[in-house]
């Protein structure tokens, strides 16, 4: 008994175990604050996750456009006649700078009838006539 009334009555005795008390204490604290903050953080993922399964449901199940198919016609090339000749009862046509006869083709075109002041080519897949006109004498500068 005396001993036990030495040993609670001792400062220094007192401290230690006081301390101890505080530090289990702080200990016990942070672990209980730590695991809400650990399970709130849990249940913060698991709706993100949540949220994020339903946006692909949503999406899955979503009608989707169709695709439209949008067809622009091809810009038309510009042919100009600049000038023809006739050799030898055959006539040759100078369009866009080089030399075409009867029959020669012209990218899509076939060049189809050449005149001293015009040429018709005709479109090989549709079947479109096109006349050049001679405008008259072009003078290129290079």
């Amino acid at each position: 008994m005396k001993y036990l009334r030495l040993v609670f009555t001792d400062p220094v005795f007192l401290v230690r175990w006081g301390m101890l008390a505080v530090v289990g204490m702080i200990i016990i604290y942070q672990y209980r604050t730590l695991d809400f903050q650990n399970n709130r953080f849990a249940q913060l993922i698991g709706e993100r996750q949540e949220r994020q399964r339903l946006a692909a449901l949503r999406a899955e199940f979503r009608p989707k456009p169709e695709p439209v198919a949008v067809v622009t016609p091809k810009p038309r090339k510009l042919y100009v006649l600049e000038g023809s000749s006739r050799q030898f009862n055959t006539y040759q046509a100078l369009i866009n700078g080089r030399v075409y006869k009867a029959g020669d083709r012209l990218d899509d075109f076939i060049v189809d009838t050449i005149t001293i002041d015009s040429a018709t080519i005709v479109h090989q897949a549709t079947g479109e006539r096109q006349t050049l006109k001679f405008r008259g004498l072009q003078i290129r500068q290079n």
